[in-house]
C-alpha cells in the first residue's frame, strides 16, 4: 500500500497513453489532477475537485519545466 501512495516511480506501459486515475496507473499525463488520485485513496472511493484536463487552458510546454508561455 505504501508503494501505491508514496511511489518512487509511477509504473508506465510503453507506448500506450499516461493515466493516473482512481482506478489505474499508467504514468502520468501533465494535466492529470494527481491530488484528486491522492484523495481518492484517502476516501477509498472516487473523488473529484471538478477539475478536469478541460480546465487548463495553456497547454504546457514539450520542454523542461513545461510551463507555458504567458499569454
Amino acid at each position: 500500500m505504501v508503494d501505491a501512495i508514496l511511489p518512487n516511480l509511477l509504473p508506465y506501459t510503453i507506448g500506450t497513453p499516461g493515466c493516473l486515475g482512481f482506478a489505474e496507473w499508467n504514468g502520468r499525463a501533465m494535466t492529470d489532477n494527481a491530488p484528486e488520485v491522492m484523495f481518492s485513496f484517502a476516501t477509498n472511493t472516487p473523488f473529484t475537485l471538478g477539475i478536469t484536463k478541460e480546465s487548463v487552458t495553456s497547454n504546457p510546454s514539450r520542454t523542461f519545466p513545461y510551463v507555458p508561455a504567458a499569454s
